[in-house]
């Protein structure tokens, strides 16, 4: 477990408050897989650009492996974010379902097919 969930994963009633600072959803903390993780939290950014004032990391060695990833998989992202579902790559479901929700999901694809 990532230190940064430990409020989540423990019966504290500041949990909402935690998140509040967020735009990922709680799963992707939650995640077990901290490449999955990665992946979906910069999915959510992304998807919520506007209403990011500030990126936390508790390491500078993960903040340059996010930039890292953005990189090498933008194309990947971008795909991503047009059709409103993460790669198949993510594989945690929980984490999946809660970023398809963020993402616009089937909602988003049927909107692009009726244009």
């Amino acid at each position: 477990m990532a230190a940064t969930a430990f409020p989540l994963y423990s019966n504290n009633p500041n949990a909402s408050r935690f998140l509040s600072g967020y735009v990922s959803p709680k799963d992707v903390f939650l995640g077990t897989d901290v490449n999955q993780q990665m992946y979906c939290h910069l999915l959510c950014g992304l998807r919520h650009f506007d209403l990011i004032d500030g990126i936390r990391a508790p390491y500078a060695a993960g903040l340059i492996k996010a930039f890292a990833l953005l990189e090498t998989h933008w194309k990947k992202l971008s795909e991503d974010l047009e059709n409103g579902v993460p790669s198949s790559e993510v594989s945690d479901s929980a984490m999946r379902q809660s970023v398809i929700q963020i993402l616009g999901g089937l909602d988003q694809i049927c909107l692009r097919e009726s244009d």
